[in-house]
């Protein structure tokens, strides 16, 4: 076997027909694509796009998705519309150039940049070299439902992959809230020394917090007010929940609408909290209309402290599902503990990573005690 850009590619072994993705494997839905375009290597046929879902077919989001890895990994692309049920991709093994310095996209709505991330960062860590620095420009939404927040890449995901040795630094120079989008994040990545770390364990003591208010449509200044009330009131929840705290950081990004015609207020919060093993989990929620200013603190809180509870010395279910495919980029064999999650992604994520880098995964759930333990003989494939 030969090694190109990091692949494992095993010679003499020519594929005379493209390799198949069904769409409808296991979670049925955007994950699929993502996995299949990031990490499937040759001639590749996805067919049955989300079948999982109610409407089938690419979307915007997933569009910009493909196009943008396709150029990552300079793939040419086939079927590529929105509302395709099927793709063909073809990736090349040899004769590939450069990454170039900076990679644009946009959505042309409200989905969600941090998936179209999603799809990007696992073919950029496979090709990215050590003090390369690659930017992407992601324009769509940046605080929609369904998807984790801008906030989440920047204060949780960014975090956690520095010790899988990818340097992340999240920049959201606008927001982008559904249904108008007109959201811009800007992604610069380097690759860096991974650090060893150690996150099976039953229990790590919560040590900071930094909550983010993020908000459109506040006409007065009573309605921004009152959302300072809310973070006021957080803080002392959360002293109050995690008495090993050392700090708590507040932070607001809270968007004035000069017309009262404009759309009701929205309120985006995220809490990243970092424990002693390291690790940053999150929460967050996402309030619409009036809701926005009458919601109470302490239900966000305690969907942190449950995370935590189960997720001990790891990360939460959400985030797992993000870092999973890192796992097998790394040379040593790795574990990591989180929640057992509610949905089919994690178990997707960690299904086609195998498939396609050759890593060992091993999921092993703990009902009782409400965790998942995810192992991975990566080998730095």
């Amino acid at each position: 076997r030969v090694v190109v850009d990091n692949h494992y590619i095993f010679v003499g072994m020519k594929r005379t027909a493209p390799e198949v993705i069904d769409g409808s494997t296991l979670e049925g839905g955007g994950q699929v694509v993502r996995m299949a375009c990031s990490l499937a290597l040759g001639s590749v046929s996805l067919i049955k796009i989300r079948a999982g879902r109610e409407k089938g077919g690419l979307k915007a989001q997933h569009l910009a998705a493909l196009r943008l890895v396709s150029d990552i990994r300079c793939a040419t692309l086939s079927g590529d519309a929105v509302g395709s049920t099927e793709v063909h991709i073809e990736i090349p093994f040899e004769n590939i150039p450069p990454l170039k310095s900076e990679y644009i996209v946009d959505a042309g709505t409200a989905g969600a940049t941090t998936l179209i991330l999603q799809a990007a960062l696992p073919a950029l860590a496979r090709r990215i070299v050590p003090q390369q620095n690659v930017s992407l420009v992601l324009y769509g939404g940046t605080n929609t439902r369904f998807s984790p927040s801008a906030d989440h890449a920047a204060y949780v995901l960014a975090p956690n992959l520095r010790f899988f040795g990818l340097f992340l630094r999240v920049d959201i120079q606008r927001r982008g809230f559904f249904p108008e989008g007109g959201g811009c994040l800007r992604i610069d990545l380097t690759k860096i020394e991974p650090t060893p770390f150690s996150w099976s364990g039953h229990s790590a003591e919560p040590l900071t917090v930094l909550a983010l208010f993020a908000g459109r449509g506040f006409t007065t200044l009573a309605q921004e007010e009152f959302v300072r009330t809310i973070a006021a009131n957080l803080q002392d929840i959360l002293h109050s929940t995690f008495s090993s705290l050392t700090a708590v950081d507040v932070r607001f990004n809270l968007i004035k609408s000069k017309s009262s015609k404009n759309r009701k207020p929205s309120l985006a919060i995220q809490l990243a909290l970092t424990t002693s093993s390291g690790a940053t989990l999150g929460v967050d929620e996402l309030i619409e209309n009036k809701s926005a200013l009458s919601y109470d603190p302490a239900l966000l809180v305690a969907r942190l402290e449950h995370k935590l509870r189960h997720a001990g010395a790891g990360v939460d279910d959400q985030t797992a599902d993000q870092l999973a495919t890192f796992m097998a980029f790394l040379p040593n064999s790795t574990s990591l503990r989180c929640p057992i999650p509610t949905c089919l992604h994690l178990e997707t994520v960690l299904h086609f990573a195998s498939r396609f880098t050759g890593a060992k995964y091993n999921m092993v759930s703990d009902k009782k005690a409400g965790y998942a333990l995810i192992q991975c003989d990566g080998g730095g494939h």
